[in-house]
C-alpha cells in the first residue's frame, strides 16, 4: 500500500493542480488510479502528463519521484524529486520524498543529505503519518534512542496502527531489554 499525505493534503494537492487545468486534474486522478493498482508505466505516464499542463506544480513532480523510486529507477526519481524541490522549497511532501529516495539509492553523500532533508519536512508538517515516517527513520540511524523514541511516540500518536511506527517502537523496547513491551 501506499503511504499518502492526510486527506486534507491530498484534496490541496489536487486543488492546486485543478487551478492550472481541468485537464491536468483528470490525469492526476488517473495517476493515482494507476499507481494504487501498482501500474507504474501507466502512473508515470499519468504524472507526465500533469507536468506537461502544470509545469510549474511541485505536486507531480513528487508524485512521479515515488512512482519512479516504486519502480527501482532512483535516479530519475531523485531527479524529479529534486525538480519539485526547486519548485516548492519549503515543502515539507517534497523534502520526505526526496530524503525517501536518496535512502534508497544509498550513493555516497546521500544518506546525510537524505537525514537532513527528513529532519527538515518532519518539522514542516509535523503532523503528517508519511513524513513523520520518513523522518523517524532518519532518525533511527543516529545514536539518539530518546530522540529516536520521542519521533515514534509521536508517529504512533498520529497512526496507532503505522507498521513502520510499530517495528520501530519494538526496536526501541528490545534495545532498552523492555522484552515484554517489544
Amino acid at each position: 500500500a501506499w503511504s499518502r499525505a492526510s486527506p486534507q493534503a491530498e484534496q490541496q494537492f489536487r486543488a492546486d493542480i485543478a487551478k492550472v487545468s481541468p485537464d491536468a486534474a483528470a490525469a492526476w486522478d488517473e495517476g493515482h488510479v494507476a499507481r494504487d493498482a501498482d501500474r507504474l508505466a501507466d502512473a508515470e505516464a499519468a504524472f507526465r502528463k500533469v507536468i506537461s499542463l502544470a509545469p510549474d506544480v511541485d505536486h507531480p513532480h513528487r508524485k512521479l519521484c515515488r512512482v519512479l523510486a516504486a519502480a527501482k529507477r532512483l535516479d530519475d526519481a531523485i531527479h524529479e524529486c529534486e525538480v519539485a524541490v526547486s519548485l516548492a522549497p519549503a515543502s515539507g511532501y517534497d523534502k520526505a520524498a526526496l530524503a525517501k529516495a536518496l535512502f534508497a539509492r544509498g550513493h555516497s553523500g546521500d544518506r546525510g543529505r537524505a537525514i537532513t532533508l527528513a529532519r527538515e519536512a518532519g518539522a514542516a508538517v509535523p503532523d503528517d503519518v508519511y513524513v513523520a515516517e520518513v523522518d523517524c527513520f532518519a532518525r533511527a540511524l543516529s545514536p539518539d534512542v530518546e530522540d529516536l523514541s520521542a519521533c515514534v511516540d509521536h508517529l504512533l500518536a498520529l497512526a496507532p496502527d503505522n507498521l513502520a511506527g510499530n517495528l520501530l517502537a519494538s526496536g526501541i523496547a528490545l534495545a532498552n531489554r523492555d522484552y515484554h513491551r517489544a
